[in-house]
């Protein structure tokens, strides 16, 4: 069992393809000795976005503060606030972004090395 603050893991600033003002925390995963499940937090500034993308496997996205907007395959934009969760099923395309003025913190699981 390992036990942590999320505070204490360094954040990568995400910078490949399609990401833009995004920070990522691994929280757990692999290295901890999950080998089926991965958690991130992540944290989109103002104006930030997750590429639009298809994933390999299910995600649970959890909104810890802050407010975004869950975009599906049809371009179609929910509202998400703290306590909303979207289940994703795998190879639904989506992307996230955040139009507001304060951080968008999400909390992500999803299957490992995803």
């Amino acid at each position: 069992m390992i036990i942590r603050s999320s505070s204490g893991v360094r954040p990568q600033h995400l910078s490949d393809t399609g990401y833009s003002k995004v920070a990522s925390r691994l929280l757990a995963g692999t290295r901890d000795g999950c080998n089926k499940i991965t958690v991130r937090m992540l944290t989109l500034q103002p104006g930030g976005h997750i590429p639009r993308e298809a994933a390999r496997g299910e995600r649970v996205i959890f909104v810890l503060e802050g407010s975004g907007e869950y975009v599906d395959a049809d371009g179609f934009a929910h509202e998400m606030k703290p306590g909303d969760v979207a289940a994703v099923p795998a190879w639904e395309v989506f992307h996230m972004q955040n139009r507001s003025s304060s951080d968008l913190v999400l909390l992500i699981s999803s299957g490992p090395n995803q």
